[in-house]
């Protein structure tokens, strides 16, 4: 016989886990000797008052999915209590029960029990302030999940069972392409904790990414957390942490037995060497710290000196085919027990075997060369060249072949049925006699032979619901999955149909209608349905009495219901509905009288826009409008057939001077109408009330001139607002009263062919203002700044024109040559009466109406920070300026020069939402705001979802070079207050979804004087549809406040877009301000077109006159415009906190086009406290030094004394205490202008002006 090594065999008593292990005995074996050392691995039980942590391998005790309970709907939510088989202690209390939490955690307060379990935290433990804390106990990983199915057992046999929670493939919230699969263990007896995170991702995007393991007392005062595990950004892969009690203990006692009983040690470790199969028994007894109970536990271990311990079974698998792949290393730990003595290889045949050839090289993925095949082991003696051989059989048993199966059922309630799950099991089976069939909801529940969904079975998913079928093979132990398919037909869904007719000239309320007609629009698609129509409800209910001739009905009544009744032919279901019928009065309608408007043009052409709507209440005369559609033709067969109708709000009249059109009056539910017709007038010698603006862009050999005369005989003003001509070619003329005489002789080309500013006024009551132009190049062909002009009455109203302007020669006058400046804000305050009216033009110059005399202005233009370095104000405030009925005021603010001013600012603005698969448009606009021409680069970065298509329309001599994550644009020569504007193509893939965020940017790296304008960034939310009439905020919809400071903005941009039908010649847009926007910070960065804007408090006021926006269906690049400025919000800001903001968009005289609300996210509503209003004065005012303020009402508070500048900066702040009601301040350090002063005590807030010279 060949010499044989000893070989152990275990034979578990108990089948313990303290510590993820099945044993609490350990062999060492000696191979050259045969003994071995055997020792007691069973822990001392600790209290646990407190606990320590540490790393340990990654060998979680059961797979993550496929647990035997499944926890289902827990987004942001504590489950129901779960009872534990035993008691399990944590921080010396027992617990029999807990609670698990979908966001990853677990609590032992029970009354927490299916309520809500706050998601948002960026505490560290301990923690006992905020509520994901509060009850909770145990954290592994703690962080927002999406809702997901979860799943908990216990496992292991008594003493040493364990509590398992596990989490597998949940998508993290607003990450839904990231998974954490994850898991909780909680041992009987040793009360260990462990925490297993086979992947936890980082989701940046929510919640600042917050996580956390960890264990946290009840009282929420003591915790254990491994290092770098606390709350915060962080991800894990294949990582697992023990929590071990930390407290008082009672050292274990061991006994050791032999086969015949006999005590043979009382030591952790003996040392055996069997010669013969003898066994050995382990008796343990430990001290239970948190009861003081003795509990005794044993093991018995089997050792032989055999070098094959035990022969192994045969290895059989179920497959689709007989030939399928094994793993036969799995046999290994059986035939050597686990021992490193000997050596295994597995063979094709025993003479292999014996002879140790031809050894089977890839055990672990054999594949089986017949059905059934029998294995060969042989098994050496690492020490000398003894050997034995055993074998075992590979068999492979066919899957059963099954089929996918569905079933109908009639609804008993809307998406609801009841099925006969076994009528599916033939079709399942193909008919094959030795299948069984069962019904699961899942995978998981049919491989683990859980929950069976037994018949009748009611669906729990409306509608139509998959189940898996599974399918054993009773002669093996082979079974298959597959889908099934439920599909409800709720009982026939009837739509409610109303069936509108005109009355007759009787108007009696009875009418013919054709109830057939209405049957597809009754089932809605459905087919397979036979529909009746009824009298009565009772009667569809019973089928009784249906309608004989459905096609010819004549209504009974007025209104009148008729009941249906839809029954299905291929089930027996039904379903009812209800079909209105209503005869409606046809209009009659009389001819209007006719409209007439004045040709305000000046070019007496007879051509005018009418706005056909105002004649509507007249056409209607009474009848209801809710009911009646007006609409308008140009001929009266398109009235009739309602055909080409005509853009109501705005209409060009194609006849001069005198045109009818045709008017159309429709019952919009019936469709009964009335025509008639109405006269457009357009009077050309109507003279001009007051004012009017007129907008012009030249044409090459331009002819037209525009005349104007006074209603009253009095001259005529008129005032250049923008405008654009060529030098030395095209002359503005303005002719006088005389028709003679060249007003604008001196200036023709205006200030280098920028007519802006130019006012005139004639010597009678006309005026005529045309452009001689050549040939060659126009305002149309040349892309000039179009004329815009206003007329004025000279004695209706008086004018104040103010101007700010680069003071080249400092001689502190507007001169021809000199270019305005915008980059500042004006103010005006009218008689002293505290309302301050802010105005940002952006031509630098705006007009102030007078229509009454004696009215004073406070007027001052501040320029904008950082312009300080190279230009100078002399003075920013002009006081009590008035102006005459009939005259023209100037107020000029010169800036004078220091030295050259390079300020480039760049914005990246979009008019269109990115969408998936279709093109994205960004524009990119290159401004330069300084006082000198630069060149230079920008460089753009696309988001890396995107690429770039190409750039379009970049200026001659301009050029773009491509990068690998966007271009850099080289521009040249920009001269002052010009920009570049080009159009960026990006393609957006396919596969992103709605509410993907896409983020793209600009830079323009050189130091100028204003760095905030140098970088612009555009974040974008992906959508599938759009309103181009929107307000959105660059930052995007949510803003990390770890990423946002005190000194940044929020940039905002308002797009619009003309839907109509004609061009919009006057645009208004109007934006109160939310709240929590800080006001004092507004600034306008840029526009589409020439603007002025009016600011009282929050409320911003944008006109745009006379730009003429062409339609979307005129010139759909050119029909878009938008507004872009930049905004802090107040200080104290917190997360959650929502910022909306909305704007309100006028088309001429069309109602508000109201954009979406767009909502910035920080965490809680800001709050405003009132106060009340207190009577004071205040002197000197003008004041060089101290200032005092003299309160009429007690004053006994801490006053608070901020002093802002025009532009709203805070330039000083100071306390002091109310002494004798009144209190005192020094503005010896302010330069000299105006600013306001805000007092606050404890229960007011004033506001006041003052004037330091």
């Amino acid at each position: 016989m060949k010499q044989k090594l000893l070989f152990f065999s275990v034979a578990l008593i108990f089948s313990t886990s303290a510590f993820s292990q099945f044993s609490i005995i350990d062999q060492n074996l000696d191979c050259t000797t045969g003994c071995s050392t055997l020792t007691a691995t069973f822990p001392n039980i600790e209290n646990t008052i407190d606990y320590t942590v540490e790393s340990i391998s990654f060998n979680p005790p059961t797979t993550f999915d496929g647990l035997e309970n499944v926890l289902i709907g827990l987004d942001d939510r504590w489950s129901n209590a779960i009872g534990l088989p035993f008691n399990f202690y944590f921080y010396g209390n027992a617990y029999s029960a807990l609670l698990t939490s979908g966001n990853g955690a677990i609590s032992f307060d029970t009354s927490l029990a299916d309520g809500f379990h706050q998601w948002a935290f960026t505490e560290e433990l301990p923690n006992n302030t905020n509520t994901a804390f509060i009850g909770a106990n145990i954290f592994g990983a703690m962080h927002d999940m999406d809702i997901h199915q979860h799943g908990w057992e216990i496992i292991g046999d008594a003493p040493f069972r364990a509590f398992v929670y596990s989490t597998s493939l949940a998508p993290n919230y607003l990450c839904d392409d990231l998974f954490t699969t994850q898991m909780m263990v909680l041992y009987e007896t040793t009360n260990v904790i462990e925490v297993y995170l086979l992947n936890k991702p980082l989701c940046e995007t929510w919640n600042n990414g917050s996580s956390v393991v960890g264990i946290q007392n009840p009282e929420g005062t003591q915790a254990v957390v491994p290092t770098g595990r606390n709350t915060g950004q962080w991800e894990a892969i294949n990582e697992a942490w023990r929590f071990n009690p930390f407290g008082s203990t009672t050292n274990n006692t061991y006994e050791w037995y032999n086969q015949t009983n006999t005590l043979i040690s009382t030591d952790m470790s003996i040392n055996v060497c069997p010669t013969t199969v003898e066994t050995f028994t382990l008796v343990v007894t430990y001290i239970d710290p948190n009861t003081g109970n003795p509990t005794t536990i044993s093991e018995t271990i089997t050792l032989t000196p055999n070098l094959v311990g035990e022969d192994p079974d045969d290895l059989e698998i179920c497959s689709d085919t007989e030939f399928s792949i094994f793993d036969l290393t799995v046999q290994t730990n059986i035939i050597n027990g686990g021992t490193t003595c000997s050596i295994i290889n597995y063979y094709e045949s025993l003479v292999d075997a014996e002879n140790d050839t031809n050894i089977i090289t890839n055990p672990s993925t054999y594949t089986n060369i017949t059905n059934p095949q029998t294995i060969y082991v042989r098994v050496d003696d690492i020490n000398t060249s003894n050997y034995e051989t055993t074998q075992f059989d590979l068999i492979v048993s066919l899957s059963p072949t099954i089929f996918a199966s569905e079933i109908l059922a009639c609804s008993f309630e809307q998406g609801f049925a009841e099925f006969d799950l076994a009528s599916m099991d033939v079709s399942v089976t193909g008919g094959n006699p030795d299948y069984q069939v069962r019904y699961y909801r899942t995978f998981a529940d049919a491989d683990n032979e859980n929950n069976e969904l037994l018949s009748p079975y009611v669906n729990e998913e409306i509608f139509v619901q998959t189940i898996i079928a599974r399918v054993d093979d009773q002669n093996s132990d082979c079974y298959s999955l597959i889908e099934c398919y439920l599909n409800v037909i709720d009982s026939v869904q009837l739509q409610t149909v109303t069936l509108f007719q005109c009355d007759d000239e009787s108007n009696d309320g009875i009418a013919e209608f054709n109830l057939a007609d209405t049957i597809p629009e009754i089932t809605n698609g459905q087919t397979d349905i036979t529909v009746t129509f009824f009298e009565t409800e009772v009667d569809a209910q019973n089928n009784n009495n249906p309608i004989a001739s459905p096609e010819v009905y004549t209504n009974n009544s007025n209104p009148q219901a008729i009941f249906t009744r839809g029954e299905s032919t291929v089930e027996e279901c039904i379903g009812f509905g209800i079909v209105e019928l209503f005869v409606e009065e046809s209009p009659n309608i009389i001819m209007p009288s006719p409209y007439t408007i004045c040709d305000f043009d000046g070019t007496n052409d007879g051509f005018s826009t009418f706005n056909l709507s105002t004649k509507d209440a007249e056409i209607l005369e009474g009848l209801n409008a809710n009911n009646y559609v007006v609409s308008y033709y140009e001929t009266q067969a398109d009235a009739d057939s309602g055909l080409n109708a005509l853009n109501s709000s705005g209409y060009l009249n194609v006849v001069a001077n005198l045109q009818t059109i045709y008017v159309r009056v429709e019952n919009q539910f019936a469709g009964c109408f009335d025509t008639t017709s109405l006269d457009l007038i357009v009077d050309t010698d109507c003279p001009i009330a007051c004012e009017e603006n007129v907008t012009f862009c030249y044409v090459n050999d331009e002819t037209t001139e525009y005349s104007f005369t006074s209603d009253n005989g009095a001259p005529l003003t008129v005032f250049f607002n923008s405008g654009q001509v060529e030098v030395d070619w095209d002359e503005l003329i303005v002719l006088d009263s005389d028709g003679v005489t060249n007003l604008n002789e001196d200036t023709p080309y205006g200030n280098s062919g920028d007519v802006t500013g130019l006012t005139f006024t004639s010597s009678g009551d006309t005026i005529t203002i045309k452009v001689e132009s050549d040939g060659s190049i126009s305002c149309q062909t040349n892309n000039y700044t179009p004329i815009d002009f206003n007329i004025f009455c000279i004695d209706a109203i008086g004018l104040i024109e103010v101007n700010a302007f680069i003071d080249q020669n400092s001689n502190g006058v507007l001169d021809a040559s000199e270019l305005n400046f915008s980059e500042g804000v004006f103010t005006y305050e009218v008689n002293n009466d505290g309302v301050i009216n802010y105005v940002n033009s952006s031509t630098g110059s705006f007009l102030i109406p007078i229509t009454e005399e004696g009215d004073t202005y406070d007027i001052s233009f501040v320029m904008f920070e950082g312009y300080n370095s190279c230009l100078s104000q002399p003075f920013t405030l002009v006081e009590d300026v008035t102006a005459v009925i009939g005259e023209t005021v100037e107020v000029n603010f010169p800036v004078n020069p220091i030295t050259d001013c390079s300020d480039i600012g760049v914005y990246l603005l979009s008019y269109v939402p990115p969408r998936p698969g279709i093109i994205d448009y960004n524009n990119l606009i290159i401004e330069n705001l300084g006082s000198i021409p630069v060149s230079g680069s920008v460089e753009f970065t696309h988001d890396p979802l995107l690429s770039l298509l190409d750039v379009l329309y970049v200026e001659p001599g301009n050029t773009v070079t491509n990068t690998a994550t966007g271009f850099i644009l080289n521009f040249n020569n920009l001269q002052p207050n010009n920009e570049e504007v080009v159009t960026v193509r990006l393609n957006v893939p396919p596969s992103l979804v709605a509410g993907d965020i896409i983020t793209n940017s600009v830079v323009y790296n050189v130091s100028d004087i204003n760095l905030e304008n140098n970088e612009s960034i555009l974040t974008e939310v992906v959508v599938n549809s759009y309103d181009p009439n929107n307000k959105v905020e660059s930052h995007g919809p949510e803003i990390k406040l770890n990423d946002f400071t005190s000194e940044d903005y929020l940039f905002y941009i308002i797009n619009f877009q003309n839907l109509g039908t004609a061009e919009a010649i006057n645009i208004r847009v109007e934006d109160v301000l939310d709240s929590q926007l800080d006001v004092t910070t507004f600034k306008m960065l840029n526009a589409s077109h020439d603007y002025v804007l009016t600011r009282v408090d929050g409320n911003l006021t944008w006109e745009f006159e006379d730009i003429n926006l062409p339609s979307e269906s005129m010139d759909e690049p050119n029909s878009h415009g938008y507004i872009y400025f930049k905004i802090k919000p107040l200080a104290g800001y917190a997360e959650g906190d929502i910022i909306p903001n909305y704007a309100d968009i006028y088309f001429d005289f069309n109602p508000a086009v109201t954009t979406n609300t767009f909502e910035t996210e920080f965490v809680a509503n800001l709050s405003v406290e009132g106060f009340n209003s207190t009577q004071f004065s205040m002197y000197p005012n003008p004041a060089t030094q101290l200032v005092n303020v003299q309160f009429n009402t007690n004053v006994n508070s801490n006053i608070k004394v901020n002093i802002f500048d025009l532009q709203g900066k805070s330039v000083m702040k100071t306390n002091t205490v109310s002494n004798l009601n009144s209190i005192q301040f020094n503005v010896s350090n302010l330069s000299k202008g105006m600013y306001f002063v805000e007092l606050v005590g404890s229960n007011f807030k004033i506001v006041e002006k003052l004037i330091v010279e």
